[in-house]
């Protein structure tokens, strides 16, 4: 079975605009969120906020995996707005893991990456294999350390 095409059940959707990410909560400690269309500040606003709530929950910093490969681009204002929560987001979340495919998207991603600097727990990928894998290595050490998901 070809696990990099089976999407993961969405346990609620944010939507604005012409984007959508469908929202996974597999883990009090992981959140997984698959970006479909295109990314408008709006968006990245209610994604923000999602981490936010999901960490409050978490009573800790969460990972975030994101699967970008279906955003077909976005607006400078959607990387801003994450750019800018990113800048003080990281009592949110320990670590974002992307995986991309758009070279516009990774021209993007790579952006904010040099903006937010090497203190910054944020990874690219443009492998399935490579990003699952760390997806799974999250999971099993949220097991270990925190209680069944919501």
């Amino acid at each position: 079975m070809n696990h990099s095409l089976q999407p993961a059940p969405a346990d609620k959707k944010l939507t604005y605009g012409r984007g959508e990410f469908d929202v996974c909560y597999p883990s009090r400690r992981v959140l997984r969120l698959t970006a479909h269309g295109y990314g408008e500040a709006g968006l990245a606003h209610a994604v923000c906020a999602e981490m936010d709530a999901a960490a409050q929950l978490a009573g800790a910093p969460i990972e975030v995996f994101t699967d970008d490969r279906q955003l077909t681009g976005c607006d400078p204002a959607y990387r801003a707005a994450f750019e800018q929560w990113l800048g003080g987001g990281w009592r949110s979340v320990s670590a974002v893991h992307l995986l991309v495919e758009s070279s516009a998207v990774q021209l993007d991603v790579e952006v904010m990456s040099m903006k937010l600097g090497e203190g910054a727990s944020y990874h690219m990928y443009k492998n399935f294999a490579d990003w699952d894998k760390q997806y799974k290595e999250a999971l099993d050490r949220a097991a270990a350390t925190s209680p069944a998901p919501r």
